[in-house]
């Protein structure tokens, strides 16, 4: 059987505690989940907006940061050997909780090659920095490509009987697992079809049954080694000739 997860790139040197705390090892879900996504790059110490999140148009000084910032975004895009596809600022925020909205700078780039990508989210937050803070202004930076970052939302899970059979067997057992490990930080277990957001809806090729724990937003555990133990209990399970993915999302999870 395969278990299919998106695989973890902590860079625990570069972190705030206010997603890492270093004596315990622990780390906020939404930490946990945008170091997964090698696709949407942050500056140091921050991350991505986690995803699913809305987005809709700039505040007007915003706007006028977008004008003032074009060439210089350029110039450090250019230094560092980035192609963008678009450079755009936009009001994003967490689906369904507009209290987390802010501008944001958006990169989109159709490079694969993401070593440079650090280097230019700090330089870009550099140089808008001074400039936003005297018109109290609070922003974001991001880096990303659009094709290759993660986009996946739910569907319904599969009428094969074969998938419902094993997930109706995996549930009670990940239930019961979740509640040991994470008892106060999780909210629920459930499963779900995924697929990428744009691709053809109930595609069975790219539409994977999905074990889904949802984590409340801002808890944090030991997330690498919950993920593990929690893998294990879906292979134990799973039909050799099965695929059968796992997610342990944020609790404002709703796509």
């Amino acid at each position: 059987m395969v278990v299919a997860m998106r695989k973890s790139r902590l860079d625990v040197k570069s972190l705030s505690s206010e997603y890492y705390d270093n004596d315990t090892g622990e780390s906020t879900i939404g930490l946990f989940n945008a170091s997964k996504d090698g696709y949407r790059i942050a500056p140091s110490r921050k991350i991505p907006l986690p995803w699913p999140y809305s987005h809709g148009m700039a505040s007007k000084t915003a706007k006028h940061m977008e004008d003032i910032f074009q060439t210089t975004v350029k110039e450090i895009l250019d230094r560092c050997n980035i192609t963008p596809s678009s450079i755009r600022v936009l009001q994003m925020w967490r689906r369904g909780m507009e209290s987390t909205s802010k501008d944001t700078m958006v990169v989109s780039t159709d490079d694969t090659d993401t070593t440079m990508w650090p280097l230019a989210a700090d330089n870009i937050y550099d140089a808008i920095l001074p400039w936003a803070t005297e018109a109290s202004l609070p922003f974001r930076v991001e880096i990303n490509n659009q094709n290759l970052m993660y986009t996946d939302i739910s569907t319904a899970l599969s009428f094969d009987k074969d998938v419902r059979e094993a997930m109706s067997r995996i549930d009670p057992l990940i239930l019961a697992k979740v509640i040991s490990l994470i008892p106060e930080a999780w909210g629920s277990v459930t499963a779900h079809g995924r697929q990428p957001l744009n691709t053809p809806y109930g595609d069975k090729d790219l539409n994977i049954p999905t074990v889904i724990v949802l984590v409340h937003t801002g808890s944090k555990s030991v997330s690498e080694l919950v993920e593990d133990q929690l893998r294990r209990v879906v292979e134990d399970v799973t039909p050799s000739d099965m695929n059968i993915s796992l997610e342990i999302p944020p609790a404002n999870f709703v796509c």
